[in-house]
């Protein structure tokens, strides 16, 4: 039996383009390829292991001279887009029925950003206490599709993974929790209106 829902949170819940990002940058002079090298920062970045300044001063080394901080956030921030209010309403709906977890790979630039956007839509801190517990890849040290990332989530939130459903959209994410003993729902696109009634059909078969 589900007893625990644990989402990701960007690409089911928020709104992403994340060429929206890469369009930002190639317009500041980093084109993709050239964003692409700096993958061992950027997870560095995601895991918590460099500071926001080590990584906008890291990404200003290989733009044009005068390309500030400020422009480097607004460029790193391009993908995040909007949180339909509906979502809120369907987890509150869910909230009755399931424990609600939030797993998400981010860092400390992008998660500042989406709770203030949260906390002006929805009430300050309204959006993180609909779960019961919210585990950040740039706080804990690990990310996805790691399984020690997933099974020290499951530690963190004392649940079992066979209990556990496990929604994301990206499906190296999905095979890693598979391997992590959750159940695994890969969402093709953001949550939309109906999410109640298909989670429902599908935890028949469960």
């Amino acid at each position: 039996m589900i007893k625990n829902l644990l989402f990701d949170l960007g690409g089911v819940l928020l709104n992403l383009d994340q060429n929206k990002t890469l369009h930002a940058f190639d317009q500041l002079g980093l084109n993709p390829n050239q964003l692409s090298r700096h993958i061992g920062l950027l997870n560095d970045f995601e895991t918590g292991k460099c500071s926001v300044n080590f990584f906008t001063k890291s990404l200003q080394n290989s733009l044009p001279s005068g390309t500030t901080e400020a422009q480097i956030i607004d460029a790193w921030n391009a993908m995040l887009l909007d949180f339909p209010v509906f979502r809120i309403e369907i987890l509150k709906v869910l909230k009755k029925t399931y424990h609600l977890y939030l797993f998400s790979n981010t860092n400390t630039i992008h998660i500042t950003e989406v709770l203030q956007y949260t906390d002006g839509l929805f009430g300050k801190n309204k959006f993180e206490s609909l779960f019961d517990g919210v585990y950040y890849s740039h706080v804990i040290g690990m990310r996805k599709p790691e399984i020690k990332a997933y099974e020290h989530v499951l530690n963190l939130a004392n649940i079992n993974g066979h209990e556990t459903l496990f929604i994301d959209d990206n499906e190296s994410n999905i095979l890693g929790a598979q391997k992590a003993g959750l159940h695994t729902m890969l969402a093709k696109h953001p949550i939309e209106p109906n999410f109640v009634n298909v989670l429902t059909q599908m935890l028949i078969d469960v």
